[in-house]
Order: structure tokens, then sequence, then C-alpha cells
């Protein structure tokens, strides 16, 4: 190949020599190292596309995962038969050029292409299948081209080919390493999922122009100035700030909207994705109670008067806590909310100020509950989420147990759960249901709307070691009380740490109303 024409003198041609000759020598590891960790991250920063439109169970990332797989899978085999037709650095960068491209095309164009999926089919299958098609597959394919290209170029007639594609696959997986942790531990709560997927896609491009002749850095250029704009917000994207704050944690994606009561008062509003809302509360600083089923949580002191302490799994915007703090200012409450990031917004959006009384500790519940002290506490209040759904290790029977090991002997448990009474969406309440009752000898279940019976609502489930009374003089807990549904599950299965297909039960409930 022909020596590189010196752009201005001696000492430039001898900078861009050297430069020329280590990128020669070293290119290729280059390549299959940063289009490895490209794939992690944009598998990973993936899932929080996805999550506003289809949640992140674990049916979103089978989807995400599955489909990525099978696309790099399609492009080995296509990557292997290119590479022996047009076997040149040329044909490679622009392998790398279109999945740079593809990859930020991504980050544009992802509220129009899920919006309009969640437009047209609220089925979580559907939105994280079709989604994943329209927006990885063909960058994970391009990107999949890559490995057997650069093996291609670097075999030629070497007699230690094998040493070769050792080194190659074992660099291209240490990238893919290395990209997965820095996504989830420092990328996406750093800079959140649209600048990773800008900025990934940017690295490709700009990795391909090292790499390439000057007919593409114009055309890269140019591109790069996009995703840049885009990064910045200079170029409006349709639906692509979901809320008045849209930002990702370590844990999930978050945004807060806007909304208004019948009498024009402003409320904000917490979510995760577009199925549910997590918290409310209203924008002047009142501390009422929007949701209901909240009010139904002041059960438990009626069923333990004048509790000493009380554990709340599940912070969310903290307006249960906050009601506990002034109606029960001689009671202590801890709070195991995960996301620090949550907590974060519940002070600034949510009119939560540190209470002395309150305490919050960052932690999953779970493990939460395995340190706690037995006999701690007088009630334990759950109202957890990951999306529309329970996270399956506090649903399980093995966590009632450590609920029940934590509570005084006369301590109670109250959960907020969704579902119906009955029917095909009663299914996972019922299986909540007589998981309670494996360990609890009384569970109580009532129900905000009494009138509904096949439709969707909140359902509180009280849990005890002994009968409670369900009599009081207090007007507004007798109100509650009387919601009380007498209901005896079907005979079934109950959730195990070994068996808690939380996700699967939870998908009916999001299917439309009849």
């Amino acid at each position: 190949m022909s020596e590189p024409r010196p752009l201005m003198g001696g000492r430039a041609q001898i900078k861009l020599t050297a430069s020329q000759v280590i990128m020669r020598k070293y290119s290729l590891e280059i390549i299959v190292f940063i289009t490895g960790a490209a794939v992690m991250i944009l598998e990973i920063a993936g899932s929080r596309v996805l999550a506003p439109y289809a949640g992140t169970s674990v049916i979103a990332w089978t989807s995400l995962i599955g489909i990525i797989l099978a696309s790099l899978s399609a492009g080995y085999a296509l990557g292997g038969r290119l590479a022996d037709r047009y076997p040149s650095r040329e044909f490679l960068s622009l392998i790398l050029f279109a999945g740079g491209a593809l990859t930020g095309g991504a980050a544009i164009m992802k509220g129009i292409i899920l919006g309009g999926l969640f437009s047209i089919t609220r089925s979580v299958y559907l939105i994280s299948i079709l989604g994943t098609l329209t927006l990885f597959a063909l960058p994970s394919l391009i990107l999949g081209m890559v490995s057997p290209f650069a093996l291609r170029l670097r075999f030629g007639a070497r007699e230690d080919s094998g040493r070769t594609a050792g080194n190659l696959y074992a660099l291209s997986t240490l990238g893919s390493i290395i990209g997965t942790f820095a996504a989830g531990f420092y990328l996406l709560p750093a800079f959140g999922h649209r600048s990773i997927i800008l900025g990934t896609g940017i690295a490709l491009i700009l990795l391909s122009l090292f790499t390439t002749e000057r007919r593409l850095r114009a055309a890269g250029a140019i591109i790069i100035l996009v995703f840049l704009a885009a990064g910045a917000g200079l170029i409006p994207l349709p639906q692509e700030k979901l809320g008045i704050t849209d930002v990702d944690s370590a844990y999930q994606r978050l945004f807060v909207r806007e909304g208004w009561d019948k009498g024009g008062r402003l409320i904000h509003y917490l979510m995760t994705d577009f199925f549910g809302t997590q918290s409310a509360a209203y924008a002047d600083g009142s501390p009422e109670i929007i949701f209901p089923y909240i009010r139904f949580f002041r059960l438990g002191s009626h069923f333990v008067p004048r509790p000493q302490r009380a554990l709340m799994i599940g912070g969310g915007g903290l307006t249960y806590p906050r009601d506990f703090a002034l109606k029960e200012p001689q009671a202590k409450m801890d709070v195991a909310e995960i996301d620090p990031r949550v907590t974060a917004l519940a002070s600034t959006y949510f009119n939560f100020s540190k209470e002395k009384n309150v305490e919050i500790f960052h932690e999953d519940g779970r493990t939460f509950l395995n340190r706690a002290p037995s006999g701690k506490y007088d009630l334990v209040f759950m109202d957890a989420f990951r999306s529309f759904t329970p996270p399956p290790q506090l649903v399980t029977k093995e966590a009632m147990r450590e609920i029940e090991r934590v509570l005084k002997p006369r301590g109670v448990l109250v959960t907020n759960m969704i579902g119906a009474l009955a029917g095909e969406k009663g299914e996972f309440p019922q299986t909540v249901l007589r998981t309670y009752k494996s360990v609890f000898p009384d569970v109580y279940v009532f129900a905000v709307d009494t009138k509904k019976t096949d439709t969707v609502q909140n359902l509180l489930l009280v849990a005890a070691k002994n009968k409670l009374d369900l009599v009081s003089a207090d007007p507004e807990i007798t109100e509650y009380l009387d919601h009380e549904i007498a209901l005896t599950p079907a005979a079934g299965p109950i959730f195990t740490d070994d068996w808690a297909p939380v996700e699967y039960l939870v998908r009916n409930l999001l299917a439309p109303e009849s």
C-alpha cells in the first residue's frame, strides 16, 4: 500500500506515519475490543430504552438478549462470507461506520418507534420483541460482522492462526466484560442511556475513520455533529423527554410527569413505565394523600395501636412514611428503598423532608430483612414494585418467613398488591394469598373498590400471627374495615425462592379490560 502523503512538512509526516504504524500493528485488536464493549453497552442501555414501554421484567430482558444474540449470530455468518469476498481494511471500516451510524440512530428514533408500538398494543411481548428488532437487531448484526473480518485480515497465510483467533476472541470477550461493568456500574447512572448510545455510535464512527480512506470523513463528521447535537438537546426528538425530569439510576429509568386534579391542583407523578404510577403528591407541598390505597395503610395503627417501630419496604415518593411520621410521632419508621435516585426525587418533587423519626436505608428489601434482628418491628408495610411487578424475592414463602421473624408477637404485615378478586386477573393475587397463608395463620384482604370483582385494582393484604379486631370507633378506620373481602384462594402452588414466575402471572393484568 502507498505511503501516506505529508500534510505539513517532515515532522508532521513523521508523526502521522508513527500513528499509522501503531494503528496498523494493533488496529484489529483495538477494533474487536471496542466492538465487543459496544455490543454489551448497547444491550444494557437498550433495557432502559424499552423500560417505559415494555417494563423491566424478565420478558423484556429475554427479548432483548435473545434478539441481540440472534443478530450477532447472523452477523458472524454474513461477515465471514463478506470477508472472503472483500478482505480489506477499507470494507471493515465501512462496517464500523455503518454500525456506529445505526447505533446512534437508535437513540434518535427510539421515541418514534416505541411510542408508535405502544399506541398500537399494550402487549409486553410484542413491544419488547418488535422494539428490539427495529432498534437493535441491525446494529447488532453489523457489529457481529467485525470479528470474522478481523480474523480474515489477521490470518492471511500465517501458521499461528489458532493462537491469533484465540487472542482476538479473548480481546472481544474482554471488551464485552469491561463494557458490561462500565455500563451497569458507572455509565448509566452517570450519563443516562441516550448519551451512552449516542456516545457508542460516535466511538464506532471515529474508530472507522481512523482505519479508512478520507472519503468517509466528511460524512462521519456530519453524523457525529448530529449525534452531539441530539445528545445536547439541540435537536428536538419526538417523545424523547417523558416528563419534567427523565433520569437513569443504577437500577431503573425514572421520570416525573405533571397532571391536575379536578380542582386544578398540580400533581407530580413518579413513573418507571406507562403501565402504572409509583407515587403521586401535590406540587404545593400539601401532605394530603392522593392514592386511596395508601390511606388503607393506616389500618396498621388500628391493629397495633401506638406502634413503636415500623418498617416500610419500597419507599417510592415516601408519601406514606411522611404520613406515618405525622400521625405517629412516638414511633420510628425504617424505610428500605433500593434506589437513592428515587429518594432524591422524593425530596425534590414529592414534598419529603428528612423526618427525625424516618430513616432511609438504600438497600434491597429482602437483604434488609435477612439482616434485621428478630422481633424488632410492630408493623411491616410493603409497597415495592419493579415496573408493574413486585420483585419476586419479596413475595415468596421464604420472604414471608423473614417478615414473620422480624415482627413482634402481635406484629402485623400490610401489603399493597395489584390484581382482581376473581377471574384470570385474579391468578396472581390468589397465588400471593396462598403464599401468605402458608406462613401467617390469619390473612385478611381489603379491596379499595369492593364493587369490582374481575377487574384490576389495589388490594391490601393484612397478615398477622393472631386474630385481628375488625371493629373501630374511628369513622375513617371503620370505612376501611368495611372493605374487607372474605376471599378463599383456590388450591394451587405458592411462591418460593425456587419458583416465583411473578412476571408471567402479572402479564394478565396488563391486558385491556373487556
